[in-house]
């Protein structure tokens, strides 16, 4: 893709639908979700978006920004308009959790291994990971 908000777009799209794959394979819908059960998908959110923007190739001397941007419209995309107030209180919970061998290092290749081969069953193993937090 040669246009940097084509890929922005794309990065947007490919992270909902795999956070709403997850939500679909727990058992819930994202539309559905109360608002303490969001949390957990908006951090997947994040670290999906993460993941996508570098596999496809957002603009590098911009990086920062444009994660930022695709996480935070990601989350909105998923969760509608009204949840951009909690944006600051995921990032936050996010780069918390981001350290090296942390919990979303760990999502992160779970992910990226089920992108790698869609066939396996790592999808359903995220899933439960969500479940386990309920």
């Amino acid at each position: 893709m040669d246009d940097e908000r084509d890929n922005s777009q794309f990065c947007i799209r490919a992270s909902s639908a795999i956070v709403r794959l997850v939500a679909e394979r727990a058992g819930v819908s994202i539309s559905e979700l109360a608002d303490r059960d969001r949390f957990p998908f908006a951090i997947l959110a994040f670290t999906v978006s993460d993941l996508i923007s570098q596999m496809i190739g957002t603009p590098w001397d911009k990086e920062k920004i444009m994660f930022e941007s695709i996480s935070s419209i990601t989350a909105v995309d998923l969760f509608g308009v009204d949840y951009a107030g909690e944006i600051g209180k995921v990032a936050d919970a996010y780069n918390g959790l981001a350290g090296e061998g942390g919990p979303v290092r760990a999502l992160g290749l779970s992910v990226r291994a089920w992108i790698d081969d869609p066939s396996s069953n790592g999808l359903d193993k995220i899933a439960a990971g969500y479940r386990a937090t309920r």
